[in-house]
């Protein structure tokens, strides 16, 4: 019995040495205090987070190292926590290092007990949440910071919007107002040509009224222009002949192409459907802009306007129309921009041929309203 109870002592020391040397060496700061809140062990690592000795800390009620105004707090969850009265859950407190600087600690903590059972200290783990807690704070500044941006930004857009629309409303009552004009203008001239005129006076005449066309082309496009901007712009959807269409295009630029020597084709295949349902004078806008490039910078050889099927189901049909000529062409790198707004490959262009630059970009819309691309 006497070397049985030799070796129980042994194997009781040196558990409790194993404990002491864990206890000790662990990378987490530890303390254990007692059932009046006096703290009977610390460690290593709560040394180097406080900045005590572990002389300065044993004996000494843990709430004396908290901060001044949680010390009564401290003080009276400990005697909760022993008496059973309050769970022992993880919360954070913040302590008061020995150089004074506050540090914010997440507290862990686990109750002692004794062979009966009874409940005689608190032993606790505490780790650094300094870090986190500034971190959390940096993050709640930043949300904050970019919630007052987004607020401005919204402010600033609302402005924006505000001032498109009223731009756009703007640029669309002064185009609709000066088309009517316009139109008489062009009506008075008409007028006129049908009048005994002189070699002279023809000439004038037909400058006046090439002159009127040009301005009522761009009021066209402008009012166009403010309606896209506005969002106002409406497609209809009406039962028409696609080759009716391309051969009225062709009819009506035909002359211009053969004053320049041009030829102009027009090709739609067999197998493309003729009885169609869309927007005919939205086609006919873009087409009939498209072919009136074509001729404007070809000055010899041809302009050709096709048509072919590419797709058909039975109630859909997808048809490529192709414009081409032997003009000048576009130059690779122009080609990225050429469907931006007011933009032009060559500024001299736009003073021998007229235009400013918002006909392909208003085609490009009405195509993708369509549920096509250009």
């Amino acid at each position: 019995m006497a070397i049985f109870g030799q070796g129980a002592r042994d194997a009781l020391l040196d558990s409790e040495e194993r404990f002491r040397s864990l206890f000790e060496e662990a990378p987490v700061a530890y303390h254990e205090i007692d059932s009046a809140g006096v703290v009977v062990r610390v460690n290593r690592a709560e040394c180097a987070l406080l900045g005590f000795e572990a002389s300065e800390i044993i004996g000494r009620p843990i709430w004396e190292f908290v901060a001044p105004e949680g010390r009564e707090a401290s003080r009276e969850a400990i005697r909760q926590k022993i008496a059973g009265e309050r769970p022992l859950v993880p919360f954070e407190r913040e302590y008061v290092r020995r150089d004074g600087a506050m540090v914010m600690l997440e507290i862990h903590e686990n109750l002692i007990h004794d062979r009966a059972g009874n409940a005689v200290g608190i032993r606790t783990a505490l780790l650094d949440a300094t870090g986190r807690r500034r971190h959390q704070e940096q993050l709640r500044e930043y949300s904050e910071e970019l919630e007052r941006k987004n607020q401005t930004l919204a402010l600033a857009l609302a402005s924006a919007e505000e001032a498109t629309e009223l731009k756009s409303r703007f640029l669309a009552n002064v185009s609709h107002e000066i088309r009517t004009p316009m139109n008489g203008v062009l009506g008075m001239t008409e007028l006129l040509q049908a009048t005994a005129l002189d070699r002279e006076q023809g000439r004038y005449v037909e400058m006046l009224r090439s002159s009127a066309e040009m301005l009522l082309a761009i009021l066209n496009e402008l009012l166009d222009f403010a309606k896209l901007q506005a969002g106002k712009l409406e497609l209809e959807s009406l039962p028409f002949d696609l080759g009716a269409v391309l051969e009225d295009v062709a009819a009506v630029l035909g002359s211009q192409a053969q004053e320049k020597g041009l030829e102009l084709t027009c090709l739609v295949q067999p197998e493309v459907p003729r009885r169609l349902k869309g927007d005919p004078g939205r086609l006919r806008q873009i087409v009939t802009h498209l072919v009136g490039n074509a001729v404007k910078f070809t000055e010899r050889g041809e302009v050709a306007l096709r048509a072919e099927l590419l797709h058909r189901t039975d109630d859909r049909a997808v048809i490529r129309v192709t414009v081409e000529d032997t003009g000048v062409g576009i130059a690779p790198e122009f080609q990225a921009r050429m469907f931006q707004s007011f933009t032009q490959q060559d500024a001299s262009s736009t003073r021998r041929h007229g235009g400013v630059g918002l006909g392909l970009p208003i085609c490009k819309h009405l195509v993708e309203r369509m549920g096509g691309q250009i």
